[in-house]
């Protein structure tokens, strides 16, 4: 029944009530620092990362101990299945029917990008599927180094059958 007050107005307690200890900040921002060269830990239980700020550099989370997400210097590196709820990307090693590593696009999960264990698939649930190039060429090619259609920019079409330009 000790409770640790700090600040002109008790801005700062730290207490145990019997069941949970408690860091109560009652004014302002409540800041953890380091001294800039030694990392911040934040455990569940005392052998289990749960968050790791490294100085200068990443903050990573953890579940179970797993690293599963953290900052770099060019944005966020996820580890393992992903899913972004209203932005609707989801890889995943399994998903409910049967793809793969798919990626879903849209507010009704319109456009999907997936691999079904033997093809890869885009397909489109709703309006028209548009492949757009800037100022460069569109190819299609069913294997490397084999071209099937050739579209360039503000000009004509090519269509090949075996490798040799049959139509344009």
């Amino acid at each position: 029944n000790v409770k640790s007050i700090f600040g002109t107005g008790s801005d700062l307690q730290i207490y145990h009530d019997g069941t949970d200890t408690w860091f109560k900040n009652l004014n302002g921002h409540l800041t953890i620092s380091n001294d800039g060269t030694n990392e911040i830990y934040i455990r569940a239980k005392s052998d289990e990362d749960g968050i790791q700020l490294i100085p200068n550099g990443a903050v990573k989370l953890y579940h179970n101990n797993v690293n599963k997400l953290e900052t770099v210097s060019y944005g966020v590196v996820a580890k393992g299945s992903v899913e972004i709820q209203n932005g609707s990307l989801t890889t995943a090693d399994t998903s409910d029917n049967g793809t793969t590593n798919s990626a879903l696009f849209g507010t009704g999960n319109d456009l999907k990008i997936y691999h079904d264990g033997s093809n890869s698939r885009i397909a489109n649930t709703t309006g028209g599927l548009y492949i757009q190039g800037g100022e460069g060429n569109i190819q299609i090619r069913p294997a490397d180094g084999k071209q099937s259609i050739t579209a360039y920019a503000n000009t004509s079409v090519d269509l090949y059958y075996n490798g040799v330009k049959t139509f344009a």
